[in-house]
């Protein structure tokens, strides 16, 4: 597989090698092909997002000659959008095994938000959002640090990543929801609703709009408009192989951006 300049090669054996550019990165013990997933450890996911995400991300802002960032002409007008992946480091999220018998692989919320966010960041900024984020690893950051990184902003929109689960093993529940503060500004309502809108056009389940029962922090905290986008369930298991998939996650990110542009083209109404 390839991307902006990379190219990789995993190759599904006990030894679980990984090539990156032609060079070896890893040796990732057991891959394997599980219905038709290729299952790699979280480890390996780790390292290459550090390699191959780079040229994904836009460099740096132009400076000017005394070292001061300058902004494109149209580029002051921008929006400026955070993008929040769910959990990460030490927090794992939701945790489920997937696979039967010999061949179980163990699948972590925090890898599933991470990717799916960090592909609607660059779905944002190819559209001329500014678009901040409060991780690009797998590195841990507190909700205060997440709520702290949007006010400093002062953003139109700040979207929060996850993956739902069930506290049992598997369950019936299925599909995305767009989650808002039980005390939701209009503006949060609005956001919600477009992204629930275009998310419901790629056919997965929605759950709808709804106001979150707990006190969510980055649902309550922050001073702009806020959502939660939960992706799927990973207690379902035909939620979490389609989850698994990472064309089933950009189609989830296009649909995202396209909810977020038009909340920022119409606002409230």
């Amino acid at each position: 597989m390839t991307s902006a300049g990379n190219t990789v090669v995993i190759v599904a054996d006990p030894g679980g090698r990984v090539y990156v550019n032609g060079k070896p990165a890893a040796h990732a013990g057991p891959i394997r092909a599980v219905g038709g997933v290729l299952c790699v450890p979280s480890s390996v996911i780790s390292l290459l997002r550090q390699t191959l995400r780079r040229a994904d991300l836009p460099k740096s802002e132009p400076k000017t000659a005394d070292g001061a960032k300058r902004l494109q002409p149209d580029q002051r007008r921008l929006p400026v959008v955070v993008v929040d992946a769910g959990h990460g480091g030490k927090d794992p999220g939701a945790v489920r095994t997937y696979g039967s018998g010999r061949v179980r692989v163990q699948i972590q919320e925090k890898d599933l938000n991470l990717d799916a966010a960090l592909e609607l960041t660059r779905l944002l900024r190819d559209r001329g959002v500014r678009v901040v984020t409060t991780r690009t690893d797998d590195s841990t950051v507190s909700l205060d640090e997440r709520v702290k990184i949007a006010d400093q902003t002062s953003p139109a929109l700040m979207v929060s990543i996850h993956a739902d689960a069930e506290k049992k093993e598997t369950g019936n529940a299925h599909g995305f929801t767009v989650f808002v503060g039980k005390n939701a500004s209009a503006a949060s309502l609005a956001a919600a609703k477009r992204i629930e809108k275009r998310l419901s056009g790629t056919r997965v389940h929605s759950r709808g709009v709804r106001r979150h029962e707990e006190a969510i922090r980055v649902l309550v905290k922050p001073k702009c408009p806020s959502v939660l986008v939960e992706m799927g369930f990973m207690s379902n298991p035909r939620d979490l192989s389609e989850l698994m998939q990472a064309d089933h996650r950009l189609l989830l990110a296009k649909a995202i951006a396209e909810g977020v542009m038009d909340f920022l083209k119409e606002g409230r109404k």
